[in-house]
């Protein structure tokens, strides 16, 4: 499932070990549904919240994969088996008075088994690093906020629903009918879109990567920069006989607007003719010892070497690597083709 995971201190913070998570809300179905009318994005709806008026304005939505930052010290870290759908709105004071606005439980996403999915509770402006919490004038607005709900890879969302419905109405929610304009759900891009579903509503779980290229792991930004063969020794790492080493460097680079301490946990598997190999080592990138793990602050990188022994006449297919993310499930898994790898 989805991570939703506290950034505070860095130093206290070591995914060997997670810490405290908010798991994903469980999902239900089977309930009558309650009254409502239907919603259009982009059109304004003076709703009610505790007997105050606040008109409302779903402007898009869009399927997402990649770590989204909550607020300054909090991100969601995205497990292969799970996708963000993320939410834009508006809201504006239509009273005469002051409006206090903050982060409340908005939207409710039903997939297409019927499955009702809450939101996450938590607001934030799309240019502000902290969660909303405000007092606006009369007249005010606040234009672009920004809120998600986890919701399964492989689901397709065909209903949103905001749970407050227009004032002076019989009405209990709104519900937005998706899949056609203006209420339209951005699709996932390649390579994490399913080639096979139109829609692009469904993520996969291994994507299909090209070395050099830089991904969204829903936990940091990974690129595999090279991949060679290396016949001897990497300092105290020597081959067995009759097999070399399969070496990747990779870069990992944090997304998070709060520091954490990388330890370079990751989960690797080379598929050849006849085999799954998964026995590995991680060096420094610059330097043959071991990597024990560094801290790094928002924006910063950290290279390593993945060091796979391999027998010498073994067919090479592919390598798979991913992040664990602990007893809590791993990333996406990024697949390179090894069939030119000398």
């Amino acid at each position: 499932m989805s991570l939703l995971v506290a950034l505070f201190a860095y130093q206290t913070i070591a995914f060997t070990s997670p810490p405290a998570l908010q798991k994903t809300p469980v999902r239900t179905k089977g309930t009558a549904p309650m009254p409502g009318g239907f919603g259009k994005f982009g059109q304004t709806y003076k709703i009610s919240r505790d007997g105050m008026p606040i008109n409302f304005t779903v402007l898009s939505a869009q399927y997402s994969t990649a770590t989204y930052n909550v607020r300054s010290n909090l991100s969601e870290m995205v497990d292969a088996n799970h996708k963000l759908l993320v939410i834009h709105y508006s809201i504006e004071n239509p009273n005469t008075s002051d409006l206090y606005v903050a982060s409340w439980s908005l939207f409710q996403a039903v997939d297409s088994s019927d499955q009702t999915i809450p939101d996450s509770a938590e607001s934030r402006r799309a240019t502000d690093k902290n969660g909303l919490s405000m007092t606006i004038k009369p007249g005010q607005s606040i234009d672009d906020i920004v809120t998600y709900i986890s919701v399964p890879s492989e689901a397709k969302i065909p209903k949103l629903i905001l749970k407050y419905a227009p004032v002076k109405s019989n009405y209990k929610v709104i519900r937005y009918m998706m899949g056609a304009a203006p209420n339209l759900i951005k699709p996932l891009k390649p390579p994490f879109a399913d080639p096979t579903d139109k829609s692009g509503s469904r993520a996969l779980a291994q994507i299909t990567s090209t070395v050099g290229a830089t991904y969204s792991t829903g936990f940091c930004d990974l690129s595999v920069d090279s991949i060679e063969l290396i016949p001897g020794h990497l300092g105290a790492l020597v081959p067995p006989d009759g097999k070399q080493f399969l070496v990747a460097k990779v870069t990992a680079t944090n997304k998070a607007w709060a520091g954490f301490y990388f330890n370079g946990k990751y989960k690797v598997t080379v598929k050849t003719d006849d085999d799954k190999l998964s026995d590995f080592s991680i060096l420094k990138a610059g330097h043959d010892e071991a990597f024990q793990g560094l801290a790094l602050e928002s924006g910063e990188t950290s290279a390593q070497r993945i060091v796979i022994p391999v027998s010498k006449d073994a067919k090479l297919n592919t390598l798979s690597i991913a992040i664990d993310m602990g007893n809590e499930g791993i990333t996406r898994a990024f697949v390179y083709d090894l069939s030119m790898v000398k």
